[in-house]
Formats: structure tokens, C-alpha cells, sequence
């Protein structure tokens, strides 16, 4: 089974976790897991300082591509968001061909979201 890079894996966890405590719910993205406070639960020290570029390297790429390249997996990345706007940073739809400018773009992301959250993940941790 395809799992994803060590980093990515370790990210996927703290996300798995979130969904199973119940904190996480479709369709609420306030509900979502900010980049600082994701960064701290892997671990990283001063999380609110340059958040989401710092993800980036602690896994978020590597979750990213992986859910993009893995056939029937939801892009679960997109649960990670910016406590600023309670949505991705601009770099998530683009990686997916989305444009930011594109109000449509939302209406997949939600459904991945929301795809992510019913999926079994068991699987893949």
C-alpha cells in the first residue's frame, strides 16, 4: 500500500487525529486545523512564526503531492488552513490547477474536505 513520505505521514496522523476527536467538521472550515497549530503538534517550536511556509517543509508538500498522485485518496491537505481566512493559503488550489481568483475552486475544496473526513485512513497511517 502507497503510503505517504515519512513527514507527510507524520502530518496525516495529526490530521487523522483531529477528524476522529470530532473537532473537525465538513463543511466548517473554523473548524479546520491552522497552519501554526499544526506545525506545534509535530513538534515545532515557535509555531506562529512563518507557519505555513515552515509546514510546508515538516510534510504539507509531501501530503500534498502524495494525495495528488494516489489514485482514490482525498486531498486531506486542505484541512490545514490560515487562522487568518479560514482557507488554504493560495499555493493549495493552484497546486490542484485551481485558480485562487476562481470562487469555483472552493466548491471542490469543500468537497474534498468533506470527502477527507468520511475517508478510512487506517490504511495509510
Amino acid at each position: 500500500m502507497n503510503k505517504p513520505h515519512i513527514k507527510g505521514g507524520q502530518l496525516l496522523k495529526v490530521l487523522v487525529a483531529e477528524i476522529d476527536s470530532g473537532r473537525i467538521k465538513s463543511g466548517d472550515p473554523t473548524t479546520f486545523i491552522p497552519y501554526s497549530e499544526a506545525l506545534a503538534a509535530l513538534g515545532h517550536s515557535k509555531p506562529h512564526f512563518f507557519a505555513g511556509k515552515r509546514l510546508q517543509h515538516a510534510g504539507l508538500i509531501d501530503l500534498n503531492e502524495w494525495t495528488k498522485v494516489t489514485p482514490g485518496i482525498p486531498h486531506i491537505a486542505g484541512l490545514i488552513v490560515n487562522k487568518g481566512t479560514w482557507e488554504p493559503s493560495d499555493g493549495y488550489p493552484t497546486s490542484h490547477g485551481k485558480s485562487a481568483m476562481d470562487a469555483s475552486w472552493k466548491r471542490w475544496w469543500m468537497a474534498e474536505t468533506a470527502k477527507a473526513i468520511k475517508f478510512n485512513w487506517v490504511p495509510y497511517l
